[in-house]
């Protein structure tokens, strides 16, 4: 249960602003980008995970399949930037790197 105390007068003025706070804290926005495959092979997996993880790259992302100079739209709700990026190639060839999605939405895939 919560209780709120607001000043004579300021009430109303006091809850709208406090539910922008909390409504614009809550609604994290998603990470939307783009993966680029230039290579000739075709990446099977795709991992990513926030940067300040440090417990490796867990699950790869849904329908992770980027064939050879193709590209895969993605999104993760989670309203983090900056990724930890692992890839797996069909050659079973590894790739890592970190990306920070706010500022470029598109990583091109090249070896």
């Amino acid at each position: 249960m919560v209780i709120l105390a607001f000043p004579r007068g300021r009430s109303f003025a006091f809850v709208a602003f406090a539910l922008c706070l909390f409504t614009s804290a809550a609604a994290a926005e998603d990470t939307t980008f783009v993966i680029e495959n230039a290579t000739g092979i075709g990446i099977v997996e795709i991992y990513a995970i926030p940067s300040h993880h440090t417990d490796g790259p867990g699950r790869p992302l849904p329908q992770s399949i980027v064939p050879a100079g193709a590209s895969a739209r993605f999104t993760i709700a989670d309203g983090f930037c900056a990724y930890e990026l692992w890839f797996v190639f069909g050659d079973g060839h590894r790739f890592h790197d970190t990306m920070d999605f706010c500022e470029f939405g598109t990583y091109v895939v090249k070896r």
